[in-house]
């Protein structure tokens, strides 16, 4: 298993943003544009500081053994209704490792023990299977598969979208859960 951890995203992390949001295969899968503004690196980090001081969205830079190595975030917290969306990408470098499985289980700690919500949604593409076995690792579970009709973005307008959902309670039965690190996750 990685010695993987999650920190606050920092303006330092502009740098490893920009590298690894322009790879084309990592623009491929999720939400991240292709191609990447020149900017781009700064003005998410940029962003990023200020929402979470806002508290609008929580983004982690995802460090694995020291280095960043991609981002993982609580974004659309709701604190009326106790709900909030999680959100990734992995540098493609570090796919296959097990990485992701083990951030988005630390993010859901983090929503549940700091943040005091109640449920976490997240989605995937349907033709990621990867990160849909990474939600599925912790206990996510599939709520509904929907035709994008641009509600998530324009990238992938009328592709399906499988959503999931986790409950605090589904979560904290499984405090004891252990990682096993397979190579086709993402």
């Amino acid at each position: 298993m990685q010695n993987v951890w999650l920190r606050p995203i920092t303006l330092e992390d502009a740098g490893s943003v920009q590298r690894y949001a322009s790879d084309e295969r990592l623009a491929a899968t999720c939400n991240v544009p292709h191609p990447y503004p020149s900017n781009g690196g700064q003005q998410f980090a940029e962003r990023s500081v200020r929402a979470r001081e806002q508290r609008q969205r929580f983004p982690h830079a995802i460090i694995c053994d020291g280095q960043f190595v991609g981002v993982i975030g609580i974004n659309l917290p709701d604190f009326a209704n106790l709900t909030a969306e999680v959100d990734y990408w992995l540098a493609v470098s570090f796919w296959s490792r097990g990485i992701m499985t083990q951030a988005v289980g630390l993010v859901a700690g983090v929503a549940f023990q700091e943040l005091n919500f109640r449920y976490l949604f997240s989605g995937c593409w349907a033709e990621n299977p990867a990160s849909c076995r990474v939600l599925e690792k912790n206990g996510f579970r599939e709520i509904e598969s929907v035709i994008n009709d641009g509600h998530f973005g324009q990238k992938f307008l009328g592709q399906t979208i499988r959503r999931f959902r986790l409950s605090y309670e589904d979560w904290f039965n499984r405090a004891n859960f252990s990682y096993q690190v397979d190579e086709t996750d993402e």
